[in-house]
């Protein structure tokens, strides 16, 4: 047996030098000259482990390792460590929650002559408990048939009867496709105070009659955790 000098990068030796960088290594392991590549490692990585705590530095815990994605919530801990896969997702959370989506419902004739008030017909649904839907901007698209409804009011709201967020009429009696911006009503507005784990609607006035057109919803928005 030979105390040699081993690269823990190569596991080369020659009269104790690493043949690749030239230097000096490990002089405190212990390698049989005829030692294959896999043992020569296994040895390095036994003496590196030995020596971790001197060099300023102690391996992690793997009882320590964490997989939640909200890294701790309210109380992170100054023990534990994520995982990557929890560090991505909780990342892409972040990301999510803090931009904006633009999504197109469309209704058909059906749907448009089955609004009223008492009957909303849901454009996004709730967002689940403690969040609420942020709209940051709504526009209606008329696709014309052949006969206009009745001219109605048209509200959008954070469900059926609270927080109505925006509203228009003559729309729906339009005798041509019609492009037409709803508008959001400002925060500070109490008719527009948010709701959690509310579904964003859309109503009408009154049943509207007649009329065979469908109408596209473009709804960009966000939801915002309380």
């Amino acid at each position: 047996m030979r105390t040699a000098d081993i690269c823990p990068t190569c596991a080369t030796y020659i009269n104790a030098l690493c043949v690749i960088y030239n230097g000096v290594y490990l002089s405190t392991i212990d390698v049989e000259p005829l030692d294959s590549l896999e043992v020569a490692l296994g040895k390095i990585n036994t003496f590196l482990g030995t020596i971790q705590p001197s060099l300023g530095f102690t391996p992690e815990n793997v009882a320590n390792k964490s997989t939640d994605i909200t890294l701790g919530g309210a109380t992170p801990s100054d023990v534990l460590y994520p995982s990557q896969k929890a560090v991505k997702n909780y990342v892409d959370a972040a990301i999510s929650a803090s931009s904006f989506t633009t999504v197109k419902v469309s209704l058909t004739s059906a749907d448009i002559l089955a609004l009223d008030f008492s009957a909303p017909f849901t454009l996004i649904a709730a967002p689940g408990a403690g969040k609420f839907i942020n709209v940051q901007s709504i526009y209606f698209k008329l696709n014309f048939g052949t006969t206009p409804y009745s001219n109605v009011t048209i509200a959008v709201n954070l469900g059926p009867i609270t927080g109505v967020v925006s509203g228009m009429s003559a729309l729906l009696d339009a005798s041509v496709d019609t492009f037409h911006t709803g508008g959001v009503y400002p925060s500070s507005s109490p008719i527009a105070s948010p709701v959690a784990n509310t579904a964003l609607e859309i109503t009408t006035s009154a049943p509207p009659t007649g009329g065979d057109g469908t109408l596209d919803v473009y709804i960009t928005y966000n939801v915002i955790s309380l």
